[in-house]
């Protein structure tokens, strides 16, 4: 667990890092030292917090304090995310995995670095999720799930027991996933869809 009031940087600006500033607040045991972003938008204010700087300047925040969060959002592409990821692995950043307090995540339940759980999601026993992935509000993962890494589970899914989802997914808001059937790494499932266990993919 973090200390009380860790310094921390949120890497990116657009509207899943509002949800990220979200979660730290409600969180509250993180000091927001600022948004990172591009360098057209340094100086600009987000809720209050200060664009402070952009990926260059992330050797000099990392002198000031050593944890952030990758607050790129993931749609089309899970590759930004990644790139963000690893940039700062690579410069020592430590990204905590953050829990929303109104999220419930088994005891027995593993979670990767930099994966963030946001409001009333529920994470059943026997799961493991990867680092750096998005569990969007609302998702339900029942038992013995696995989500590969940089995989983003968008609001409202339900992932039923012994899925598989691979790396680098993106599931639509909605989606239900029969149980044990396998997501291959990469895929992308539209809003709404309902995946069997052969992977077909229909509209509800």
């Amino acid at each position: 667990m973090e200390t009380i009031n860790t310094p921390i940087f949120i890497v990116g600006a657009g509207g899943h890092a509002w949800s990220c500033m979200d979660l730290l607040l409600t969180v509250r045991n993180f000091e927001i030292l600022g948004f990172i972003a591009s360098e057209s938008e340094k100086g600009n204010k987000i809720m209050g917090y200060s664009v402070v700087g952009s990926d260059s300047d992330l050797p000099k925040f990392r002198s000031i304090s050593p944890y952030a969060i990758n607050a790129i959002g993931q749609i089309k592409s899970f590759e930004p995310r990644r790139r963000i990821f690893n940039l700062l692995k690579s410069l020592d950043f430590y990204l905590p995995s953050i829990i929303s307090p109104t999220a419930y995540f088994s005891p027995f339940a593993e979670l990767g670095e930099g994966t963030m759980i946001f409001p009333k999601v529920f994470v059943n026993a026997g799961v493991n999720i990867g680092q750096n992935c998005i569990i969007n509000s609302g998702a339900i993962i029942e038992h013995n799930v696995q989500i590969g890494r940089h995989s983003h589970i968008s609001t409202g899914v339900i992932l039923n027991g012994g899925v598989e989802i691979g790396e680098g997914c993106f599931l639509g808001s909605g989606t239900i996933v029969q149980e044990n059937s396998i997501i291959p790494d990469f895929s992308v499932i539209p809003m709404g869809s309902i995946v069997n266990k052969k992977g077909v993919i229909r509209n509800k």
